[in-house]
């Protein structure tokens, strides 16, 4: 899914000022991380076992979405700034959790409310 994604992916940034949630591959990485969750649901994939998770990345100096699924007992990051998933263990080399108050309010329109989701 992650490969498929990327293969077509063109990085689109939001307009200054906005930061629009949709799932598409055309956007920038929480767009890519949506698609990729819509497409791993209509495999089958439940709903409970994906999660977006914006992340601080202090090499570029600013927020990143990236998705995680679990899957087996385990917990995959499918990250578009990544060539492959990547197996994770609850900690980032390169990331940090952003704050609670970080927070989504609206994805494709639809009201959201961050839901917790621990290892």
């Amino acid at each position: 899914m992650h490969r498929d994604v990327m293969a077509v992916a063109h990085y689109v940034p939001d307009p200054p000022g906005h930061d629009v949630w949709r799932a598409s591959t055309e956007g920038d990485c929480e767009d890519l991380a949506l698609e990729m969750g819509r497409r791993l649901e209509a495999t089958g994939v439940p709903h409970r076992a994906i999660r977006i998770v914006v992340t601080w990345n202090r090499r570029y100096r600013q927020w990143h979405a990236s998705l995680l699924v679990r899957m087996g007992g385990s917990a995959w990051r499918l990250d578009s700034l990544k060539g492959s998933p990547v197996l994770w263990d609850g900690h980032g080399i390169e990331f940090e959790v952003a704050p609670q108050g970080h927070r989504v309010v609206a994805i494709n329109g639809v009201a959201v409310k961050p839901t917790p989701w621990r290892r």
